[in-house]
């Protein structure tokens, strides 16, 4: 058995006398071996090279570009997600004095699609009051005769109105408070 050495620039296996490697044509001086590598300097042994000689192909580094462009599209994916699903709310409040705001009623703008919670109470010494909410076009959302009222509904996208009447002389006022929800886009 021959002793062979690997060329440590290519990688090929090469004959203990060549003084030249036949794949890169790097020159291996005939020095004294070296005690590190126990053969020629450039050359490494191969320690169980049985057969005809084979090129050591070093395996190149895996490419990280596909994954790295996997993970920038899923983080994407993620961010845009959290952007169009995630609902914020957005809190509203106003308050209505006598019956000025009736025939016409107070209107209140909410984006289609949104859910909206809204809540009603009488303060002062008017009374209970007749209030109700109207879609428009839509007709009547909601009606009650009381001093306070809560209720939801999902908004279509054009305004209502919320109106009030009081049977009373006194002073009333109304305070309207609510949320209605959106995606961040």
């Amino acid at each position: 058995m021959t002793d062979r050495f690997v060329c440590l620039r290519c990688g090929q296996v090469v004959d203990a006398q060549a003084t030249v490697c036949p794949r890169c044509g790097t020159a291996f001086s005939a020095a004294a071996p070296s005690p590190v590598a126990g053969g020629m300097p450039g050359m490494l042994p191969s320690y169980s090279v049985g057969g005809p000689a084979t090129p050591m192909r070093g395996r190149s580094a895996p490419s990280h570009t596909l994954r790295n462009v996997l993970i920038l599209i899923t983080i994407a994916a993620v961010v845009l997600a959290i952007l169009f699903l995630v609902p914020i709310s957005h809190p509203f409040s106003d308050q209505l004095t006598g019956n000025d705001v009736f025939p016409g009623g107070h209107l209140l703008y909410f984006p289609g699609n949104a859910p909206v919670s809204l809540s009603w109470s009488v303060s002062g010494s008017g009374g209970p009051v007749e209030a109700s909410l109207w879609g428009i076009p839509n007709g009547e959302i909601y009606s009650a005769n009381g001093s306070s009222g809560s209720f939801s509904f999902t908004a279509n996208g054009n305004p209502y109105a919320f109106e009030f009447t009081t049977h009373s002389s006194a002073d009333v006022s109304v305070n309207l408070q609510g949320t209605y929800s959106t995606p961040i886009l």
